[in-house]
């Protein structure tokens, strides 16, 4: 906005006016709103200020669509994208609302309001809002998406079922016990209200107490296995919708024909892998080829990998790879890793892919494998996917003592001192760094001596 508008405050005004757009689109329109040079334009636009606030007088508010996040979900799904079910729910709420919209626009024509003629330009989404909600409900979803996760809800349905017959059955045979009869969830568990006198003889495990201490809510000892069956059911239901199995899969910048397959496979109950091996070992290109066919994939295109492979659907994918040294900020590659480090774990969340590469480096060993530990555990505890590659011996002593972290290597041909680019999961690999330098030392001294002869 330039000076002159700024001056008389107009910028006030359009931060008013913007408040009440519902769509980027409105809002960048506002922002770009300049006075008209044309005085037919200017007598146009007036006017439809004018039937657009006789339609709220005669008709009321109308019923404008919440459209944050729209955009995006246009642009990707354009393109090929693959869209989450939040996201077409999110579709399915703006075909509803165009609906309402052009239902209230209806309304205007029939008062004779010029700017409800813009009605006519609103499609009839209706089939699409059906053909999402047949396949999504509530954010979640449907059953029938895969084998595994059809039989995984149909075995939590009966454990829930078995949970609410043995809880209605203790209601009625120990309501004595009970300050009020219902049932309720505390702390994700199933709870009776048991008066605090009666704690010892109902049985079970106290998990809150009331305010005045007179009650205690508890979970019946009867239930609680049936309540930890429903949590592991849960966790293998988060699992198979969150696999990731990557079967012969190829980085699609390198040449098919030299690139060696990577089979790559986060399976129920792990959620970060880390792989360490030698330098120019591959590492980096593992975890690129992995970062790279999950995000591809997601955006609806096709991957070089055999069939059976599974991607899992991230929120976002954030990296770390490459020297992260900044001269024109002073920053170190160190200082630049962590920032970026930094960043990442600010906004990964646990729907996230994190990638990160040669964790901890830079620095004085000792300190880079705490940073490095310390890093992995609060990716472990909020639980998102990472994929990580590191020299440090106890960065690999962490993956084989953490629960739901696995170990990888880069197989090296040790005689021939070649890297041979395989990903070998489950064990852990060495830098390879001594050897290579003996290698190299009897190597040296034999042409040393060779030219000496010469």
């Amino acid at each position: 906005m330039n000076n002159n508008y700024l001056a008389l405050e107009f910028n006030i005004i359009i931060d008013k006016l913007r408040e009440h757009a519902v769509s980027q689109n409105a809002k960048d329109a506002l922002s770009d709103l300049a006075p008209y040079l044309s005085e037919d334009m200017c007598v146009r636009k007036m006017a439809e200020t004018t039937s657009a606030k006789n339609l709220l007088d005669v008709v009321g508010t109308p019923p404008l669509p919440i459209m944050d996040g729209l955009d995006e979900i246009i642009t990707l799904a354009d393109a090929g994208g693959m869209l989450v079910s939040e996201q077409l729910q999110s579709v399915a709420r703006f075909a509803e609302s165009c609906k309402r919209m052009a239902a209230y626009l209806s309304k205007g024509r029939t008062a004779e309001e010029a700017v409800a003629l813009y009605g006519h330009s609103i499609e009839d989404l209706a089939a699409l809002k059906a053909e999402i909600e047949s396949c999504i409900k509530d954010n979640r979803l449907c059953d029938d998406a895969s084998p595994g996760l059809r039989n995984i809800r149909r075995k939590k349905d009966h454990v829930e079922s078995q949970i609410k017959e043995k809880l209605n059955h203790i209601l009625k045979s120990r309501k004595q016990y009970l300050s009020d009869v219902y049932t309720t969830i505390r702390q994700g568990r199933h709870v009776l209200p048991v008066q605090r006198k009666f704690q010892s003889q109902f049985g079970g495990t106290v998990v809150e107490v009331s305010g005045k201490g007179s009650t205690v809510f508890m979970e019946p000892a009867a239930i609680a296995k049936s309540r930890l069956e429903l949590t592991a059911l849960s966790l293998e239901e988060d699992a198979e919708e969150r696999r990731l199995n990557i079967k012969k899969g190829r980085h699609p910048l390198l040449a098919a024909d030299s690139c060696v397959p990577l089979d790559f496979e986060m399976d129920e109950g792990t959620s970060g892998v880390i792989i360490t091996g030698p330098n120019t070992g591959g590492k980096t290109v593992a975890v690129k080829t992995v970062g790279l066919l999950s995000l591809m994939a997601q955006c609806g295109l096709h991957i070089p990998c055999e069939e059976g492979s599974y991607i899992a659907m991230q929120d976002n994918y954030w990296c770390d790879i490459g020297d992260s040294q900044n001269i024109s900020q002073n920053l170190s590659t160190f200082s630049g890793h962590m920032t970026n480090i930094i960043s990442v774990l600010e906004k990964a969340s646990r729907d996230s892919l994190v990638l990160l590469d040669e964790l901890g480096s830079g620095t004085d060993p000792a300190e880079g494998m705490g940073i490095a530990v310390a890093v992995l555990e609060e990716l472990r505890q909020r639980g998102c996917m990472f994929l990580v590659t590191t020299h440090y011996a106890q960065v690999k002593t962490y993956a084989q003592q953490s629960g739901g972290v696995k170990s990888a290597r880069m197989a090296f041909d040790r005689e021939n001192l070649r890297p041979l680019y395989k990903l070998e999961m489950g064990m852990s690999g060495e830098s390879c760094a001594l050897h290579i330098a003996q290698r190299l030392i009897f190597w040296s001294g034999r042409i040393m001596r060779f030219m000496a002869v010469r």
